[in-house]
């Protein structure tokens, strides 16, 4: 449930790639070169325009100077664009910010989010802030209430910690290396519908018997979420990026 994106920086520009099946194809293309990407072609002068090779035979790559996303560290992060409406519990909701002490309320299917300055930057943060809140108490509730069931389905007796944090690129995560395990969910699931948020938990729960996604994996999970490929499908219209509010 993890996207993948590597990073090609290159004498002619930075280039990333996001297709998992072409990985193999592109690390027997590059070589590394300190924290570097480089085109073996390029050292044994083989290639004299690396730009339009690469345009030319590996269009799956862009450049950054589109301006269409951004680097972070060494991965890649589409760029956020401003929520002018923001799904609770599949819900659209609009936003509106007014001048006021910080709070956030729900009315009429609108959050009105009230912040000093009235500007909104001050509220995504104050925002975010009552969302990250909101999903803790929410998300981990859930997963507690579906612990008894997981147990009894997948057959495990783990003791489980779960925790709630702001992360990019999935819905969940179980980390089993360390004791006690961790199940950890992503604030920004609280904008799907109740049975998908169902779905995300039951699936990072029955990683405590299966430690990947082979058959025995989906066999079992499907005996819990039977239309686990067809929501696998529809959590896609959401995105797993902070809020924005700005233009």
């Amino acid at each position: 449930m993890k996207e993948k994106c590597y990073r090609y920086r290159t004498p002619y520009g930075v280039f990333d790639c996001v297709l998992q099946e072409r990985e193999k194809l592109l690390y027997n293309f590059f070589i590394k070169d300190g924290e570097n990407v480089v085109a073996k072609g390029l050292y044994a002068g083989y290639i004299k325009d690396l730009g339009l090779y690469l345009k030319k035979f590996f269009p799956v790559l862009k450049t950054y100077a589109e301006g269409k996303r951004r680097l972070t560290g060494k991965t890649v992060d589409r760029k956020r664009r401003p929520h002018k409406q923001v799904y609770y519990f599949g819900k659209p909701y609009r936003i509106t910010v007014l001048s006021g002490a910080p709070s956030v309320k729900i009315v009429d299917e609108s959050f009105i989010v009230s912040v000093p300055d009235g500007s909104a930057a001050t509220a995504t943060r104050i925002f975010s802030e009552w969302w990250r809140k909101t999903a803790e108490l929410k998300l981990s509730a859930r997963a507690r209430e579906l612990y008894p069931s997981a147990k009894d389905a997948f057959h495990f007796e783990e003791n489980i910690i779960f925790k709630v944090t702001e992360v990019k690129g999935y819905w969940g995560n179980y980390n089993w290396r360390y004791r006690p395990a961790t199940m950890r969910l992503n604030s920004m699931l609280m904008q799907a519908e109740s049975y998908l948020i169902d779905w995300v938990i039951m699936h990072e729960f029955a990683h405590v018997r299966h430690h990947d996604h082979g058959k025995n994996f989906h066999n079992d999970l499907r005996k819990i979420v039977p239309k686990e490929r067809e929501y696998a499908r529809e959590i896609k219209k959401y995105s797993t990026l902070p809020f924005n509010f700005q233009n």
